[in-house]
C-alpha cells in the first residue's frame, strides 16, 4: 500500500507457514522496490477522477429526463441528451480504457518482476513454496485465453514455471 507499507491480511497469516510468508513478504517488497505500487495508486486516482466525470454527464442525463415531460423543453431536452450521451460514451473511452489496459498489461508484468526480486534477494525457495500452497488451497485454476485477458495476476502455474527456470 503506498510507498512503505505491506499489509497481510489474517487468511494468509493462519495459512501460510512462516517460510511461505517471507517469499510472499520479499514479493510484495520487490512491488515497494521497483514502485508498483505508486503506479497503481495514480491509476487509482485516475480512474477516481473519470467515475466523478461519469457521475456528473449520468447527473445531468438524469435532469434532461426528469424535465422531459415539459412540451416547451422535450424536444430541446431530447436532442441536448443525445449529445450529452455521445460525450458520456467518449469520456468512458478516453479516461477509463486506456486506464483499464495499462492496469491489465502493466500489472501482469509486475507480478513477474517482484518475483524476480524475491529470487534475487534470495528468497526464490520461499516464493516457489508458498506459490505451491496456494495451489493445494485453492487448487489449479487455469484461465482460457480470453479470461487470462483481464487477469491482472499471471497463472500460478507460469509463476512457478518461472521461478524454477531461475532457480536451475
Amino acid at each position: 500500500m503506498g510507498n512503505s507499507h505491506i499489509v497481510v491480511n489474517t487468511g494468509t497469516l493462519d495459512r501460510l507457514s512462516d517460510h511461505d510468508l517471507i517469499g510472499i513478504i520479499a514479493h510484495e517488497m520487490g512491488h515497494l522496490q521497483h514502485r508498483h505500487t505508486m503506479v497503481s495508486l495514480c491509476l487509482c486516482g485516475m480512474d477516481s477522477f473519470s467515475t466523478i466525470v461519469c457521475w456528473g454527464y449520468r447527473f445531468i442525463l438524469f435532469l434532461c429526463r426528469l424535465f422531459a415531460w415539459i412540451p416547451i423543453l422535450n424536444w430541446f431536452l431530447v436532442i441536448f441528451s443525445y449529445f450529452i450521451a455521445w460525450q458520456y460514451k467518449l469520456c468512458i473511452w478516453l479516461l477509463r480504457v486506456p486506464n483499464n489496459l495499462i492496469t491489465l498489461f502493466g500489472s501482469r508484468k509486475n507480478e513477474y518482476q517482484a518475483d524476480q526480486y524475491a529470487f534475487e534477494i534470495g528468497l526464490g525457495q520461499n516464493l516457489l513454496d508458498s506459490f505451491h500452497t496456494m495451489v493445494e488451497f485453492y487448487g489449479n485454476q487455469k484461465s482460457g485465453f480470453f479470461d487470462s485477458f483481464w487477469l491482472d495476476h499471471p497463472d500460478l502455474d507460469k509463476r512457478i514455471a518461472r521461478i524454477q527456470k531461475m532457480m536451475d
